[in-house]
């Protein structure tokens, strides 16, 4: 049931009414258990292709049949893949996956078939490579390319994403925006006798600023300080930047160190820990998480925010495409959204072993 509540920064003052929804009971739930779905693509007979990270499978399922059928197999051949990646929409009912264990290698599906494997002979998969975060109808792709920073005295860097939106026709490229991208350091470990190496470690809560493409050509980019969406046009022309959304971001305190470890604990058994290393931290929480963005069906962008210990739920932020954020969406903490299809939201729930399994719920 939707209703109208007041928001609370992470401060916990308040900053603004805003709707808050919540999801409608699932209209169909698939009786499989999976290990990590990564991302899902609704086809245009109903079937959604899927993939399980854990498992390194490319399935399709039948939500209301209850069917779970590979597409492909793992392997270096013509229409196989190493390691699944995401699942891109493209044109009509055909999609795009890079190959994640492959820096040279696109499969391309028309419905649940792959009838295409695209290898760096191709000029737009030569820049592009496997960070493809969406696609349009005229034949371009927007791939994000991130580039390490130039480390301080204290070895701390800062590296930039850079947004590029690249024709498949001819591999001409198009760079929309620039990002701020990961914060690492260099930290110090015990090599060989008294020789002393440095490795470069990612800070936790590290997340780099993130863009996605709609199929009409727009794309929203995500920033962070201040948090906010912007609109880039499929033309050119002016950005259109949204108001800034509410979020103040916590800091890192060492409680909210303790509290990301035992977050960790509770999900994989063991502490985080790299060696006798202690990992360098970012200074505060950022608005959103990693791979944070979803295309909602009325070309809006759904933004998942952080988990931090103030955290009493999961919960995403819903933007139009003026960038105004027009709801708050709330789920259980067990449960987050995986994808859209026409009229349904696609979900993940993940019980107290791990064990994940996706149900569809009428949207909106």
């Amino acid at each position: 049931m939707t209703a109208v509540l007041l928001v609370l920064c992470a401060s916990g003052s308040v900053l603004a009414q805003t709707s808050v929804r919540t999801l409608k009971p699932a209209s169909a739930t698939l009786d499989r258990e999976f290990s990590a779905i990564g991302s899902m693509r609704e086809l245009a007979d109903g079937q959604v292709l899927v993939t399980d990270e854990g498992e390194n499978l490319l399935l399709v399922v039948h939500m209301t049949r209850g069917t779970a059928t590979a597409v492909s197999t793992v392997g270096g051949g013509p229409g196989e893949y190493r390691k699944v990646g995401l699942l891109v929409p493209m044109p009509g009912d055909s999609t795009l996956m890079p190959d994640a264990g492959s820096m040279e290698r696109w499969l391309l599906l028309s419905g649940a078939r792959v009838v295409a494997t695209v290898t760096a002979a191709d000029s737009a998969m030569r820049v592009a490579g496997v960070r493809v975060v969406g696609a349009d109808v005229t034949g371009n792709v927007l791939a994000s390319k991130h580039r390490p920073g130039t480390p301080s005295a204290d070895g701390t860097s800062l590296g930039e994403v850079l947004f590029l939106r690249v024709a498949r026709s001819s591999g001409r490229v198009d760079t929309l925006a620039r990002g701020s991208g990961l914060l690492s350091k260099l930290m110090p470990s015990s090599g060989a006798g008294t020789t002393m190496r440095r490795m470069s470690l990612l800070a936790r809560y590290s997340v780099p600023e993130q863009a996605l493409m709609f199929p009409d050509g727009w794309v929203a980019v995500a920033r962070q300080s201040p948090y906010r969406i912007e609109w880039y046009p499929p033309g050119g022309g002016p950005v259109r930047r949204g108001p800034v959304a509410p979020w103040t971001a916590p800091r890192i305190t060492e409680a909210e160190k303790r509290a990301w470890d035992a977050r960790v604990l509770a999900r994989s058994g063991r502490t985080p820990q790299v060696g006798a290393v202690d990992v360098p931290w970012a200074e505060v929480v950022p608005p959103y998480r990693n791979d944070g963005l979803l295309r909602l069906p009325d070309g809006g962008v759904l933004v998942q925010k952080a988990e931090w210990s103030g955290s009493q739920s999961r919960e995403y932020d819903l933007f139009d495409r003026a960038g105004i954020r027009t709801a708050v969406l709330r789920l259980l903490r067990k449960e987050r959204i995986l994808g859209f299809g026409r009229t349904s939201a696609y979900v993940v729930t993940s019980d107290e072993d791990g064990i994940e399994r996706l149900s569809r719920h009428p949207w909106p």
